[in-house]
C-alpha cells in the first residue's frame, strides 16, 4: 500500500535528508549553518506551523532547513525516536490519516521544539570540533572567490 498523503514538511524533509550524501553522516552543512545562525538570532523551530503548509510555494528556505532537521534528528536520535517517525509514516497508509505529528509529541508530554534545538546543537558540536582540529593541524579557513570557505595549509606549521 502506498502513502495516501504525506505532509509537505515531511516530504521535503525526507527529500532534503536523502539528497545529502551519506558521507558526513548525511549532515547537510548548509541547513545546519543556516539553522545555527537563525537560532543565534532568536529563531525557534515550529513544527505545528510547518504542518500547516500545503504547497511548496508556501515554503521558505528556512522551512526546508527546519524540515531536514526534524527528519535528521528523528532518524539519528535514539531508537524510540526513530520508531516514532517510522510508526507515523506507517499510519499515513491508513484510510483515515493520523493527526499531526506535533499533536502526538504534545500528547506524550514531550516538547519537540526543545528536543530539536538540542539536536541541532548536538549535530553542530562535532563539526565545530573538527574545525578546531583542522586549525590545530596547521590549516586555516580561506574564503574563495565564490564565497565558500576551504581549508588551506599555512605557510609554517603551528
Amino acid at each position: 500500500a502506498s502513502l495516501r498523503s504525506v505532509p509537505l514538511w515531511l516530504d521535503e524533509g525526507l527529500a532534503e535528508y536523502f539528497e545529502t550524501p551519506r558521507t558526513n553522516d548525511r549532515v547537510n552543512e548548509e541547513h545546519l549553518g543556516r539553522l545555527t545562525a537563525a537560532i543565534a538570532g532568536g529563531w525557534k523551530p515550529d513544527l505545528p506551523r510547518l504542518e500547516t503548509l500545503s504547497d511548496v510555494s508556501e515554503m521558505q528556505a528556512l522551512d526546508y532547513h527546519e524540515a531536514w532537521a526534524w527528519v535528521y534528528s528523528w532518524l539519528h536520535g535514539d531508537e524510540a525516536e526513530r520508531q516514532e517517525l517510522v510508526a507515523y509514516i506507517h499510519r499515513l497508509k491508513e484510510p483515515r490519516p493520523p493527526g499531526n505529528l506535533s499533536q502526538s509529541l504534545a500528547a506524550s508530554g514531550r516538547n519537540g521544539e526543545q528536543r530539536l534545538l538540542k539536536a541541532i546543537a548536538a549535530i553542530g558540536a562535532p563539526h565545530h570540533s573538527r574545525e578546531a582540529e583542522v586549525e590545530q593541524a596547521g590549516f586555516e579557513r580561506v574564503e574563495t572567490a565564490e564565497g565558500a570557505e576551504t581549508p588551506e595549509a599555512l605557510d609554517e606549521p603551528r
